[in-house]
């Protein structure tokens, strides 16, 4: 479909508004404007792709900013919620808040009180996934789904601790981790039921280091996860159907074991756009999209609470 004419509002100067406005490049989308903080950190994102800019934060700008067709909201996690609720204040109706919103529910649940008739979602990116794509095609023909089990370690040696709040630190589940949740609800399910244990210590994460738990979800499929964040390890999902077992390590890739081969093997997948991180163009696209094609992968608010809620329980942070 062609954007080429739309208009978007980009809040936020970070790595992932620069990789939002790439998408919005390569979509040869042209009226876009970047508004951050900082001077120069605008004028240095908005030159590299021939963008307009603004300065000074979403408090002083939004109110002299016209109706955008689209307002995307990549600012750090504590601020995306109190961005969303000026950018409604002031007359945008259609918000795309970058994943995963909130750190807890009754930031997201407030929000949820003053849309009217506004259209707000969280991008979750990786639900545009090809291997996930892919992956539901093959459950698909093997009949569905028996069981599913996946890892949630996390490589704490690459995190760089300047650049995050402790409140962030302190619920890095939230803000990391839940990447791979949403992947896995979106394929089994929430948890209907789920006994969830942790242990381990960690200075910077009080609720622990290890986390191992199983349950079975809202589609009656059994599941059981683990992590261990002093450890080795990395993110990875494994379903097994009646046919094969698939394996998403790492997530972008897609393997299979079937039962006369029981050894991995690759499954090429299509991608499009390599040099742009996966699923941000058809986020962009499904909030622009009219007719609302992919619109079902873009996760409400309620959506969010859910995947959020759950998140909470692996971990075990205070609610």
């Amino acid at each position: 479909m062609n954007f080429q004419k739309k208009s978007v509002l980009i809040i936020g100067t970070g790595f992932m508004a620069e990789e939002y406005a790439q998408a919005l490049s390569k979509l040869k989308i042209k009226n876009v404007t970047i508004l951050g903080n900082s001077l120069e950190k605008s004028r240095k994102l908005s030159k590299k792709f021939g963008f307009s800019y603004l300065h000074g934060g979403y408090k002083k700008n939004l109110p002299k900013i016209e109706k955008q067709d689209l307002v995307l909201v990549v600012l750090p996690i504590p601020l995306v919620v109190n961005a969303a609720e000026y950018c409604l204040k002031y007359g945008q109706k259609n918000l795309l808040l970058e994943k995963p919103g909130s750190l807890n529910t009754k930031p997201l649940q407030n929000l949820k009180k003053k849309i009217k008739n506004q259209n707000v979602r969280i991008g979750y990116n990786r639900l545009f996934y090809s291997s996930l794509e892919k992956l539901k095609y093959n459950i698909s023909k093997d009949g569905g789904i028996n069981s599913c089990s996946f890892t949630i370690t996390e490589w704490i040696e690459k995190i760089n601790f300047k650049n995050y709040s402790k409140d962030v630190l302190q619920r890095w589940g939230i803000a990391n981790s839940i990447h791979v949740l949403s992947m896995v609800f979106d394929l089994i399910g929430i948890p209907k039921e789920m006994e969830c244990f942790k242990g381990g210590k960690l200075s910077w994460h009080n609720s622990g280091s290890v986390f191992v738990g199983s349950g079975i979800t809202t589609k009656k499929i059994p599941f059981s996860y683990f992590a261990d964040w002093k450890s080795s390890g990395r993110w990875g999902i494994e379903i097994v159907t009646s046919k094969n077992t698939y394996k998403l390590q790492p997530l972008e890739e897609l393997y299979i074991s079937s039962k006369t081969h029981k050894e991995w093997k690759k499954i090429p997948l299509h991608k499009s756009n390599k040099k742009i991180k996966e699923g941000i163009i058809e986020e962009i696209s499904s909030m622009l999209d009219s007719e609302k094609k992919s619109f079902s992968k873009l996760i409400t608010l309620d959506e969010g609470i859910k995947i959020i809620k759950t998140t909470e329980k692996i971990f075990g942070y205070k609610i």
